[in-house]
């Protein structure tokens, strides 16, 4: 014997949120920068040397 469910199963679950990664990397280089990580005027890592941190 199934036992019905109360409530819709989709609503069992809080609604996930996605993020671009590309919003995820300018956050970490905008934390690198407020660190001062990166002198003013210079120029940022290349993407490469970014990946390889």
């Amino acid at each position: 014997m199934a036992v019905k469910p109360t409530q819709d199963p989709a609503r069992l679950f809080s609604r996930v949120r996605t993020t671009k990664l590309s919003s995820l990397v300018a956050e970490q280089i905008l934390k690198l920068i407020h660190k001062g990580a990166f002198k003013v005027g210079s120029r940022l890592p290349s993407e490469k040397e970014l990946a390889e941190r």
